[in-house]
């Protein structure tokens, strides 16, 4: 609810031609690594890069991110980038640019007007349906069950969804 609440209040305070324009970055070079302070977890960072890429904005992807770059306080958030593809994570690079292909191949998902926003604190979960898609963020450990999206087709995992979402998981439904 805060996040949604947090989304509500800057969606009331801006100008919605600003939407378009805002950056969405989850660190620069200024502030701690995003993999560093989900304290390694690879799930988390994931969840994050759900977030920056399938909401309105322009995404800001810091160097290295998309392949495990990690980094505390400055300096070491400014570590040099792992040009070595045998130092990167590719399953992680994978995710990235799947993420982007979606955000590509629906444009629905930057029309905030017709969103329908809508929190479940007790499981951790948000849910952001629109005409097209319905994305669904867990925040939280564990596995919750969501028997109603049973047998839908997850874009993010491009297979059928099974009911069951996975801890700082996303799903990417598409509405039939």
């Amino acid at each position: 609810s805060e996040f949604l609440d947090e989304m509500g209040f800057l969606r009331g305070n801006l100008n919605t031609a600003c939407y378009p324009l805002m950056w969405n970055l989850i660190d620069t070079h200024d502030t701690p690594r995003a993999l560093h302070e989900c304290g390694e977890n690879k799930d988390k960072l994931r969840l994050l890069a759900a977030f920056q890429m399938l909401l309105p904005g322009m995404p800001f992807i810091y160097y290295g991110d998309e392949v495990g770059l990690t980094g505390g306080a400055d300096p070491d958030c400014r570590r040099g980038m792992l040009w070595d593809s045998n130092r990167q994570d590719r399953e992680l690079l994978q995710y990235y640019k799947k993420l982007i292909n979606i955000r590509k191949k629906y444009p629905s998902l930057l029309d905030t007007d017709d969103c329908e926003r809508v929190a479940d604190d007790e499981n951790g979960l948000v849910f952001i349906r629109g005409k097209e898609l319905q994305l669904v963020f867990h925040g939280k450990g564990g596995n919750v069950r969501l028997p109603e999206y049973d047998g839908t087709f997850d874009l993010l995992a491009d297979t059928t969804f099974d009911g069951n979402i996975g801890p700082y998981q996303t799903l990417v439904l598409k509405n039939q």
